[in-house]
């Protein structure tokens, strides 16, 4: 079964919080923001080093999409949690977010987050895949 609900802006960036909770416990399977720009303004709020404010909104959009991309590829469930997962990893491939930044966005203790790493197909210590395969 899906329900609909929608709240206007500020509504909705206070009740996140209950939706995520609600989501780790089971009762909700899934859940997506209403529209691009309140995905970006919620990932905005959610940063509190205050990095991604600095950024161009359609620099921060190429990445959400590649994020997005990145977890249509893998075979992680997809929910706007994993997203947060994912867009911490490649802000940290990008080297916007350090490794503590990018696992107190994505919500877990660094160690947590640099063992997701892979499944993101993002180095933990920095190397493309040009570089490995140069040794």
């Amino acid at each position: 079964m899906t329900i609909q609900l929608n709240f206007d802006k500020n509504n909705q960036q206070r009740l996140i919080k209950l939706v995520e909770w609600l989501q780790d416990l089971g009762i909700i399977k899934s859940y997506k923001l209403a529209d691009a720009q309140n995905r970006l303004e919620y990932f905005i709020a959610k940063d509190r080093s205050g990095t991604l404010s600095r950024l161009l909104p359609n620099e921060l959009e190429n990445i959400v999409q590649k994020a997005k991309q990145r977890l249509a590829d893998s075979n992680v469930k997809n929910s706007d949690g994993m997203l947060c997962v994912v867009l911490a990893a490649l802000l940290y491939d990008a080297e916007i977010f350090s490794a503590g930044q990018a696992a107190a966005f994505a919500g877990m203790a660094k160690s947590d987050f640099i063992r997701q790493l892979g499944k993101f197909k993002v180095s933990s210590f920095g190397e493309t895949p040009a570089d490995i395969s140069a040794l």
